[in-house]
C-alpha cells in the first residue's frame, strides 16, 4: 500500500475548499448574471400586472438563501482522516462508481442501438423521434439510474490527487465522464451536456485548491465553445424540421414569452454568414437563459390544477413506486398539467405546481438539505461529496431551470444519495467487523 500515496498519518487537506463556490455565492452570482443579461439582451420579456408571481419568486429565492445557512458551521471544521483509511475509501468508491457508470453507458448504448435503432448517420430529429416513440426496456430503465455514476470517478480521483494519493488516472476518469455528453449529442440534448460538464468543472474548482488563470481561461473558452456548439445543434435540429433561423426566433416555444426586439431582426437582415448565425446563437442563448422567469410568472398566473405535493417534481419516482405498489399513476398526464409544458420555469416552477403558495417553504427545505450535505462534506464525509456537487450544479441553474426535473437531475440525486447511504452502511459494517476482530484477538 505504501506505493499508493506519499507520507502517512492524517490527511492534510479538507475534501473541498470551504470558501469556493458556496451555495449562497453561486445563487447570488447567477442572479447578478441574469440581471446583466436581461439589461443588455435585445429581448422584451412577458410581464404580468399582478405582483404576486414576483413576490412569490422573491420569497422562493429568500427561502433558498435562508436554507443555505441552516447548517452552515460558524467556523470551518478541521476533520482528521487517516490517510490509509482515506485511500481505501477513495479506491472503493472510485472502482464502484466506475463500474456502475460504465455499465450505465453500455446499457444506454444497447438501448439506443439495439432497441431503438439509433445511428450516427441519422439526424437529430430522427434519433430524438426514435428515443421518444420506442417503448421502455430493461436496459433503458437501468441506464437512467447508473449513468449519473459516470461523474463519480473524476470526483474521487481529484480528492486523491489533492491529498497526494493515487487513485485511478485523470484521463480514464474524465474520459468516462465526457462519454455521456458525447452520446447526448446524438439527440441534441443541450441541457444534458451542460449538466455533466458543469459538474466536472465544479468538482475541479471545489477540490483542487489552485485554479490558475490558464484554467479559468480554459473553462471560459470551454463554456463559450459549448454555447456555440449547442447553438449549432439547435440550428441543425430546427433545419431538420424545415425552419429557418428567423422562423426559430419567432416560433420556438421558449421564445414566446421573451421575444427578440425589432432591432435584432433588423441586424439579422443586414448580416451575412457566419456572423448571422453567431448573432442568432448568442441572442437565442440569452433567451434560453432568461426565459425561466417570465415563464414562471405566466405559470403562476394561469395554473389552476391544484397542488400535487411532490408528484410533479418527482414524477419519475412516483411512477416507479406506483408500478411496484400496483397503483395507477399516469406520469405522461402529470407532465402536461402546466399551462406551457416542456418549458423551463426556474427552480421554483415545479415547486409551485406541487406546493402552490408554499413554494418558499419547499425552497427553504431544499436549501436546508444542501446546507446539511455541505456540512457533512466539510466534516469529512467523502460519501456526501458527489451529491453536494450535484446540488451545487442545481443551485447554479436555479434561476433558469429546475434541474431536478430536467437533464437527468432527479436520477443524479437518487444515485448519489443512494451512494452516500450505501457508503455509510458499508463503513459502519467494516468498523464493526474490525472491532469484533480486535476483541477476538485480545
Amino acid at each position: 500500500m505504501s506505493n499508493q500515496f506519499t507520507g502517512a498519518g492524517a490527511a492534510a487537506h479538507p475534501l473541498i475548499n470551504p470558501r469556493k463556490l458556496t451555495p449562497t455565492a453561486c445563487l447570488l452570482f447567477m442572479m447578478a448574471i441574469w440581471t446583466l443579461v436581461y439589461a443588455v439582451a435585445p429581448v422584451t420579456p412577458y410581464a404580468v400586472e399582478s405582483l404576486y408571481p414576483y413576490v412569490l419568486l422573491g420569497l422562493g429565492l429568500a427561502g433558498l438563501l435562508i436554507g443555505f445557512s441552516l447548517f452552515e458551521p460558524r467556523s470551518t471544521p478541521a476533520p482528521v482522516t487517516d490517510r490509509d483509511d482515506l485511500w481505501r475509501s477513495l479506491r472503493a468508491l472510485y472502482r464502484a462508481t466506475y463500474l456502475l457508470g460504465l455499465t450505465g453507458i453500455t446499457f444506454r448504448a444497447v438501448d439506443w442501438v439495439v432497441y431503438r435503432g439509433f445511428s450516427i448517420a441519422m439526424d437529430f430529429a430522427e434519433n430524438r423521434e426514435r428515443a421518444e416513440e420506442a417503448g421502455g426496456n430493461p436496459f433503458s430503465s437501468i441506464a437512467v439510474f447508473l449513468i449519473p455514476f459516470t461523474v463519480g470517478p473524476y470526483i474521487f480521483h481529484a480528492v486523491a490527487r489533492r491529498n497526494g494519493l493515487r487513485v485511478g488516472r485523470a484521463w480514464t476518469a474524465a474520459g468516462l465522464a465526457i462519454l455521456w455528453p458525447c452520446m447526448a449529442m446524438l439527440v441534441g440534448s443541450r441541457s444534458t451536456i451542460f449538466m455533466q460538464v458543469g459538474m466536472l468543472v465544479i468538482a475541479r474548482i471545489l477540490i483542487i485548491p489552485r485554479f490558475p488563470w490558464r484554467a479559468i481561461l480554459a473553462s471560459l473558452t470551454l463554456f463559450l465553445v459549448l454555447v456555440h456548439v449547442a447553438g449549432y445543434i439547435f440550428i441543425l435540429r430546427s433545419q431538420e424540421f424545415g425552419l429557418s433561423i428567423d422562423g426559430v426566433s419567432r416560433l420556438s416555444a421558449f421564445t414566446h414569452l421573451i421575444p427578440a426586439t425589432d432591432e435584432y431582426f433588423y441586424m439579422m437582415d443586414n448580416l451575412d454568414s457566419p456572423w448571422r448565425e453567431i448573432l442568432f446563437i448568442d441572442v437565442t442563448m440569452c433567451q434560453y437563459f432568461l426565459h425561466g422567469v417570465p415563464e414562471f410568472s405566466f405559470q403562476v398566473e394561469h395554473y389552476t390544477r391544484g397542488d400535487n405535493w411532490g408528484a410533479y417534481t418527482f414524477t419519475a419516482l412516483v411512477r416507479i413506486y406506483s408500478a411496484l405498489a400496483g397503483i395507477r399513476f399516469d406520469g405522461e398526464a402529470m407532465g402536461t398539467i402546466t399551462p406551457r409544458f416542456g418549458i423551463y420555469t426556474t427552480l421554483f416552477g415545479p415547486f409551485y405546481v406541487d406546493f402552490g403558495p408554499l413554494t418558499p417553504v419547499a425552497a427553504f427545505v431544499f436549501g436546508g438539505f444542501i446546507s446539511w450535505a455541505r456540512r457533512c462534506v466539510l466534516e469529512g464525509s467523502i460519501g456526501a461529496l458527489p451529491i453536494y456537487i450535484v446540488l451545487t450544479m442545481q443551485v447554479i441553474a436555479a434561476v433558469i431551470v429546475n434541474t431536478i426535473t430536467s437533464a437527468y437531475g432527479l436520477f443524479y440525486d437518487v444515485a448519489f444519495i443512494g451512494l452516500w447511504i450505501g457508503f455509510v452502511i458499508f463503513r459502519r459494517g467494516t468498523r464493526r467487523q474490525a472491532m469484533l476482530n480486535a476483541e477476538a484477538s485480545a
